[in-house]
Parts: structure tokens; C-alpha cells; sequence
């Protein structure tokens, strides 16, 4: 009865301490919280990022479908100011043509009228003796009938000639008149369409502007979804070290305080710790170098005596095993240890900078801190902050 009675004390004690550590943790819970909070928050806002990048998208492709249609329209407005020019050169070279055919016409018509006056002159000049002349000479009636017809047909071809003229004259300057107005259409068409082209040229060249900034607007966006895509896989990760870590805090926890609870009931009293100093040994201090080198290489010296601090941090706390070389070797502590690389440090040796460091903290009793704990920075856990890491009781 009386051994029931003392397990059943001795769970429920084991729970009120399993209670209160998980209670303790409480920090790294809300922790949690917080960064799970801001996770979904960058989600919201990349959610809302990537449904503007569908739309910038779409706009862009709209403006390169209006831009490749302006193109279309401009190539076809440049084609047909060419075929104009080429109609006007054609009118050009007609009306070029016409204007010879109007210098010669006008210099035949001229020197038909001078011909004409010089004949009439002649005419006027013989008047009546010479078809006196006629009648009274040898001449037959025939013959001088022949002459007088003459006389006549020529004055009636001169006439004719001069009408010809007159007529070929204006229908010369009419067809120049015709070409002239054809020629002033074509170049104010000509001209016409070179106003649309310009208006054109405008056009796309907004329509360009108007791509590039919605290229930027894109790129922006896109460079704000990858930063908060990354944010958010960082926090999901830091998310799962939290929770690793609260899970490792709480099971390290109950197994210190079950083994404490195991010896308080078995009547066994904690040995001081803090009243002799580590006797350390060389073979410590080349295993405390080796776990320096391995977690604070590239570190400022700060920081590799830091992690040497945790290390005997813990050796000196009841809760931690009482030598380096179990504290190093506790599963799930020390991640080059699983990883490896402490062996190979181990086998190769350390640099001289983590052994000068290792004996500083193992002989010459050096601590720069109260920690138990360091990680690389996350943002999350508070602590000291040395070189690349953050220091940290619990």
C-alpha cells in the first residue's frame, strides 16, 4: 500500500514539474505564434502580389497587341505616302511634259501667225495690180482662176492652222490646269497622311512608354513576391527550428526533472558542482577546440570563446552531463557532431586559435556568459549577438 501510495506521489510530482516546464516554455510558444502570424500576413500580401502580377500581365499584353496593331497601321500609312510620291513624281514628270508640249505649240502657233501676217502683208502690198496684172497678161483665165483659188486656200489654211492652234493651246492649258489641281490633291493627301503618321509615331511611342512602365511596375512586384517568397520559407523554417527546439527544451526538461524527482524520492542529494573546478586535460582541450572550430570558424575571437562558455556552461549545470566530451557528444546538441565534421576536426586537429581559445576557458576559467544555448541568427530568438550567432540562457 504504502509503495502504491509513493508512485502515485511520485507521477503526480513528475507532472507538476512537466506542467510547469512546459508552462516555462511558454515564451517560445508565443514566439511561435507571433512568426506563424507573420507567415500567414506575407502569404495574404504574396497572394495579393502574385493576382496584381496576373493583371499587370494581361495589361502588358493588351499594350504589346495596341502596340503591334499601331505598327501595322504605321507600316501601312509608310507605304502609302511612298505609292503618293511615286503618283506625284508620275504627275510631276506629265506636267513637265505638258509644259513642253505648250512651248511648242505656242511657238508654232507664233511663228504660223508671223507667217500668216507676212502673206497678208504681201496680198496687202500687190493689191489690185497684181490681178490686174493677172487679167492683162499672157496668162490663161484658167491659170490666173488657179491663182486667185490659191490665195485663198492659203488664207483659209492659215486660219485653220491658227484655230488648231488656239484650240490645241487650250486644251494644253487645260490638261496642265487638270494635272496642277491633281498634283496640289496628291500632296495635300501626301501631307494628310504624314500628319497621321506623325500622330502615329506618337502614339506607339506612348504606347512603348506606357510597356516599360508596366515592365517596371512587373518587375517590382516580382522582385516583392520573391522577397516575401523567401521571407516566408524562412519563417516556415524558423517556424520548424522553434517548434524542434521547444520540443528538444521540453523532453530535455522532463528527462532532467524525472531524473531529478527519481533521486529526491530515492533520497539522493545533488552533488555541488560549482564548488571544485573542471579538472580539464589536454585530450578536452583539443575535443572543446574541435567543437570551436567546427561551430565558430570565420568567428570573431568573442565568438569562439563564447561557444567554448556554453560548453563548460553546461558541464557545470546539474542538468547537462559533467564533462566536455559527453556535453559535445549529447545527441541532438551539437549539429557538427552528427554531421561529422567534429570527427574530422577532432582527428585533424584544430587551428591555433581555437586551441589558445579552449585552454583560455578550460584553464584559465574564462566565462563571457551566462548561455546555455547559441544558433545561428534567425530574427526570433533574443540573446546576445556575437559575429554570426545569438547567445541565449533559454
Amino acid at each position: 500500500m504504502r509503495q502504491k501510495l509513493f508512485a502515485a506521489l511520485f507521477t503526480l510530482a513528475v507532472m507538476v514539474i512537466v506542467c510547469f516546464n512546459v508552462m516555462a516554455d511558454g515564451n517560445t510558444s508565443k514566439t511561435i505564434e507571433e512568426e506563424e502570424s507573420r507567415v500567414n500576413e506575407n502569404q495574404e500580401k504574396l497572394d495579393n502580389i502574385q493576382s496584381l502580377l496576373t493583371e499587370l500581365n494581361s495589361s502588358k499584353n493588351d499594350l504589346d497587341e495596341y502596340l503591334a496593331k499601331l505598327n501595322e497601321s504605321y507600316n501601312a500609312i509608310s507605304s502609302y505616302i511612298e505609292e503618293l510620291d511615286i503618283e506625284k513624281q508620275t504627275k510631276q514628270s506629265e506636267i513637265e511634259s505638258i509644259n513642253l508640249e505648250l512651248e511648242r505649240a505656242e511657238i508654232e502657233q507664233t511663228d504660223q501667225y508671223e507667217a500668216m501676217k507676212l502673206r497678208i502683208k504681201y496680198m496687202y502690198e500687190t493689191g489690185d495690180s497684181g490681178y490686174i496684172n493677172a487679167l492683162f497678161s499672157d496668162e490663161s483665165l484658167s491659170e490666173i482662176l488657179n491663182k486667185v483659188e490659191y490665195t485663198a486656200q492659203l488664207l483659209e489654211y492659215d486660219r485653220t492652222k491658227l484655230e488648231e492652234y488656239e484650240q490645241l493651246l487650250t486644251y494644253i492649258a487645260a490638261t496642265k490646269l487638270q494635272l496642277e489641281e491633281e498634283l496640289e490633291k496628291l500632296e495635300q493627301l501626301v501631307n494628310e497622311q504624314q500628319e497621321q503618321k506623325r500622330q502615329m509615331s506618337d502614339m506607339m511611342a506612348q504606347a512603348a512608354e506606357n510597356i516599360r512602365s508596366k515592365e517596371a511596375e512587373i518587375d517590382e512586384a516580382e522582385s516583392r513576391a520573391e522577397a516575401l517568397a523567401k521571407e516566408i520559407q524562412e519563417g516556415k523554417e524558423s517556424i520548424e527550428e522553434l517548434k524542434a527546439e521547444e520540443s528538444r527544451r521540453i523532453e530535455e526538461s522532463i528527462r532532467q526533472s524525472i531524473e531529478q524527482a527519481s533521486r529526491e524520492a530515492a533520497g539522493i542529494q545533488e552533488e555541488s558542482t560549482t564548488s571544485q573546478p573542471y579538472e580539464a586535460s589536454e585530450e578536452d582541450v583539443m575535443r572543446l577546440a574541435a567543437i570551436m572550430y567546427c561551430e565558430a570558424r570565420g568567428e570573431p575571437y568573442e565568438g569562439i570563446l563564447a561557444v567554448g562558455t556554453v560548453v563548460m556552461n553546461r558541464v557545470a549545470d546539474p542538468r547537462f552531463p559533467n564533462t566536455v566530451e559527453e556535453v559535445i557528444m549529447s545527441p541532438g546538441q551539437f549539429s557538427p557532431v552528427a554531421s561529422g565534421h567534429y570527427a574530422i576536426a577532432l582527428s585533424k586537429g584544430a587551428n591555433e586559435t581555437c586551441i589558445k581559445a579552449a585552454r583560455e576557458v578550460l584553464y584559465d576559467n574564462v566565462r563571457t556568459g551566462p548561455w546555455l544555448y547559441f544558433r545561428t541568427i534567425n530574427n526570433i530568438i533574443q540573446g546576445t549577438i556575437i559575429g554570426n550567432h545569438v547567445f541565449y540562457y533559454r
